[in-house]
């Protein structure tokens, strides 16, 4: 073997062996828990984000996935026991209303019930938590008709805070805040969460079980995953019908499928794409 031919092979050895772990780890993949996806607004808003999601390709998603032989659960039927090795979930974070518009009548003409995740200090208004242009959010009659038809309504916090980064008051304020004014508007308990900015630990976590959740959504760190918190898989702008319908059944053989999902979730946790707010602390 020449000097070139060993400079090569070891320039590409951790290369290969990185993509043999992959498909190593695909074929000795346990029996599936029900999978969840996570969307955010179902839009065709051309803004310098992926959370978006064509309309008319969430259409086509569900319309493929209502002819699976898969029953679409809320969170908190997935999380529990009852669901067998086909089912899925799909999730709503923020609360915007492009659910209403968009994604709500497709899921009731196919028998699909969701989980929507709204900020309850912004019921009603527009999105100046973000940094990005304002979208409306889903106001209390619309997230009252929404929870009548079946759906699940948890909580995604009452300002969209980096929660690991407040006192434990201010976690307290955020989690059982939010929880009682949905719970005024649905007159259901709420018992499901979802993590601003997929952030979250051990100190948060016991927080929120103490307020009475029972269930928290988690789109990074999936092999952290403690007792109670369920990975879910976003969903972008960029990814195919194939690619959504995919990660629903657990069956994404795409390597560009499996590192996109992976890679976009840890955006989320940058500075750009979140306010600083003012009782934030850094470290704790």
């Amino acid at each position: 073997m020449t000097l070139v031919e060993i400079l090569i092979l070891v320039a590409v050895a951790p290369f290969l062996t990185g993509i043999g772990a992959v498909y190593f780890a695909n074929g000795k993949r346990k029996p599936r828990k029900p999978s969840v996806l996570l969307f955010h607004s179902i839009s065709t808003c051309q803004q310098a984000h992926f959370s978006h999601y064509s309309p008319e390709k969430f259409v086509q998603v569900i319309g493929e996935l209502a002819r699976f032989p898969l029953c679409s659960r809320t969170l908190s039927e997935a999380a529990g026991n009852a669901h067998g090795p086909a089912d899925f979930a799909i999730t709503f974070d923020d609360g915007f209303e492009s659910f209403y518009s968009s994604a709500f009548p497709a899921l009731e003409a196919n028998g699909m019930k969701v989980t929507v995740f709204p900020i309850a200090g912004y019921i009603g208004k527009l999105s100046l938590w973000d940094i990005l242009p304002p979208q409306p959010h889903l106001n209390k009659e619309q997230i009252r008709e929404i929870s009548d038809h079946g759906h699940e309504i948890g909580s995604h916090t009452l300002t969209h805070a980096n929660l690991p980064f407040l006192s434990d008051a201010d976690i307290v304020r955020e989690l059982a805040d939010s929880k009682h004014l949905i719970e005024d508007i649905t007159g259901k308990p709420v018992t499901s969460l979802s993590f601003p900015y997929g952030s979250w630990n051990k100190r948060v976590w016991e927080k929120a079980k103490e307020i009475g959740y029972q269930r928290g959504t988690c789109y990074r760190h999936h092999n952290k995953i403690i007792e109670g918190l369920v990975p879910v898989h976003g969903v972008y702008s960029f990814d195919t019908i194939q690619d959504v319908i995919d990660k629903a059944t657990s069956k994404s053989s795409s390597l560009n499928t499996y590192a996109r999902s992976r890679v976009m979730s840890h955006f989320a946790k940058g500075t750009p794409l979140w306010k600083f707010q003012s009782n934030y602390a850094l470290f704790r």
